[in-house]
């Protein structure tokens, strides 16, 4: 799946790549996120979605804050890939929707989201994502990230 939009077969390298290039140049909305207080495992982030391309008729835009971690693996125990140790990067480690966006407004959103980190994450592999996406369509209408750090 490439934004949200566009289902393809993986192994096939060609269209891949040319799905990647189509929506990287489709309008998006700008999405900022700005570090703020960190109080233990607590941490703020303040959330920003500038004007929204078209949405699609009768759709709603939501925003998400996703916090992934690169660097974790397992060894698998059974099944097709028993007995090998898998590599993982942007693993979810929470989700959350932080609101929804007024498509009319040319700073459809603007708000705050609190993120509770685990002790077992590792800050200096981890990522705070968050994307504005239609509730129905599944669209991709933005998105942004920002290493956590230590």
């Amino acid at each position: 799946m490439v934004d949200g939009k566009t289902e393809l077969i993986g192994n096939n390298g060609k269209d891949v790549i040319a799905a990647i290039q189509a929506q990287a140049q489709a309008p998006k909305a700008e999405v900022t996120i700005t570090p703020g207080a960190a109080n233990g495992k607590d941490r703020q982030y303040a959330v920003t979605a500038g004007k929204l391309p078209d949405v699609s008729s009768g759709d709603t835009a939501e925003v998400w804050l996703v916090v992934t971690e690169n660097g974790l693996s397992n060894n698998v125990k059974a099944g097709e890939n028993s007995g090998q140790t898998l590599a993982h990067t942007g693993t979810v480690r929470s989700m959350q929707k932080v609101g929804v966006a007024d498509p009319s407004k040319p700073s459809s959103f603007s708000g705050n989201a609190q993120v509770k980190f685990d002790g077992k994450w590792n800050p200096a592999n981890s990522h705070v994502v968050v994307f504005v996406q239609e509730k129905k369509s599944r669209k991709i209408l933005g998105a942004s990230s920002i290493a956590v750090g230590s």
